[in-house]
């Protein structure tokens, strides 16, 4: 299986866990190799420090010695005294001791074979000078030709002891530097190391975050363009997503692929539908057109009459009659203006259905307008024997600009509803004007009242 398909088969979970697992992996295996040879690297510079400057130290004190063990057998032969030899001997002992302290201590610092040819010229050295200045002490400060071959043996082993000793102190230093720089080396490139796994931890990371967020990217893109063009109503249902991923965003293209699938049925059946709905729309409206036109003409047919009516009954009341005609006329006086207030309120509904309803605005006298509410509805009261109460406030003018017809609908049906509803007491209308100079007209009873939920609803 390759490794590709198997990627695309894993979850957005562990692809983005891939990168960071990794990192740490190979950054765990680097920490443990850095730190051992780290480890070692330091230990080593440790000892190197630790060693440099007592080696050097033993170096210069046994060039100084040298050079005083000479100058003692120099004087031991000028004074003619012996104990001189001595004190030549315990500078020589002391170089001895150095060089044995170097072996032991440092053997891992310097080359023995060094060490060993220094001290074999040492001791030949040693041998022959103090060979021949015990000689030229004994005989009285005499040469024979042997001491000047002696002499002369001496003085090249002295120039050849000495240049070894140099020679070894600037090679153990030279020695010394070449470690602290090839550790230097060292420790540079683990950090170099460790500075090339960092960027490629970071290279890996950039790959496989790039290779999850571009196509998530683009299919987000592609989502995002579809749902735009659905909220528009202009998707294109033919249009699939595809997605090689078998993660979860694969999943959500598919969630996705089905769900369009499935708002195109609807989108379809919709259509069907509101093509449906257009058609019983214009066959309801015109159904209510007609409807409207029937009752307007019939409400204009009935009223015609009706005036009429009431006209004829008004001529009547102004007759000579008995008090029972009287009555008998009034009664059908008020139930013809409540028939022609139906009749008004059907026309109206009518107007409203067909949105031609207009508020109309004329000159038109408020008392005159609520004495006709009040005459049209005292009756009512007074068969069921409650109070009648008509308020007006005295600052409120007579004659106003607006629609008295509306003004006499809507007192009509609050006050009769009031009357309808109040079975002993009182009804009243009270009419103030407000700071604004805007009319109030507060309708009150002794009646049942309402509920909240009933107020809430009143006006709706």
């Amino acid at each position: 299986m390759q490794l590709s398909t198997i990627y695309h088969r894993l979850s957005i979970t562990q692809k983005i866990l891939i990168a960071p697992v990794s990192a740490v992996i190979i950054f765990s295996a680097f920490l443990i190799f850095s730190y051992i040879e780290h480890d070692s690297t330091q230990k080593y510079l440790s000892d190197i420090q630790q060693a440099h400057y007592p080696v050097l130290e033993l170096s210069s004190q046994n060039i100084t010695l040298f050079e005083q063990f000479n100058k003692a057998l120099q004087d031991a032969v000028r004074a003619n005294e012996s104990h001189w030899i001595e004190e030549a001997l315990k500078k020589y002992h002391v170089m001895l001791q150095n060089i044995s302290r170097l072996n032991q201590k440092y053997a891992r610092f310097i080359p023995s074979q060094k060490l060993e040819a220094i001290k074999t010229m040492l001791i030949d050295f040693k041998n022959t000078s103090v060979g021949l200045s015990h000689a030229m002490i004994t005989q009285g400060g005499a040469v024979t030709e042997e001491m000047i071959e002696k002499m002369g043996q001496m003085n090249r082993l002295r120039e050849e002891v000495s240049q070894r000793l140099q020679s070894f102190k600037v090679h153990q230093q030279s020695r010394f530097d070449n470690a602290l720089s090839e550790s230097t080396h060292k420790l540079n490139k683990i950090n170099f190391i460790g500075i090339f796994l960092g960027l490629l931890a970071i290279i890996f990371i950039i790959v496989l975050t790039s290779s999850l967020a571009l196509p998530t990217r683009k299919t987000l893109k592609e989502l995002r363009s579809s749902f735009e063009s659905i909220n528009r109503g202009e998707a294109d249902f033919s249009h699939t997503l595809t997605t090689n991923s078998q993660d979860e965003i694969g999943a959500f293209v598919d969630a996705f692929n089905r769900f369009t699938r499935k708002l195109e049925k609807d989108h379809n059946e919709l259509q069907q539908i509101k093509a449906n709905l257009e058609i019983q729309k214009a066959k309801a409206e015109s159904a209510t057109e007609a409807k409207s036109k029937f009752l307007a003409n019939m409400s204009h047919e009935i009223r015609t009459p009706m005036n009429s009516i009431l006209g004829f009954v008004s001529l009547l009341q102004h007759t000579t009659m008995s008090t029972k005609e009287k009555h008998y006329l009034d009664v059908i006086s008020y139930s013809g203006n409540a028939l022609l207030t139906i009749i008004n309120d059907i026309l109206d509904f009518s107007k409203i259905e067909a949105g031609k309803l207009h508020i109309e605005m004329e000159d038109f006298d408020l008392y005159q307008t609520i004495d006709s509410v009040a005459t049209l509805l005292r009756i009512g009261s007074q068969e069921k024997g409650l109070g009648f109460h008509i308020d007006i406030a005295p600052e409120i003018d007579q004659y106003l600009y607006g629609d008295p017809l509306r003004i006499n609908q809507v007192l009509t049906n609050l006050l009769g509803n009031a009357i309808k509803f109040t079975h002993q007491g009182e009804v009243g209308l009270k009419v103030t004007q407000l700071p604004t100079g805007v009319l109030s007209f507060d309708v009150w009873d002794t009646g049942i009242g309402l509920t909240q939920e009933q107020i809430k609803k009143l006006f709706t």
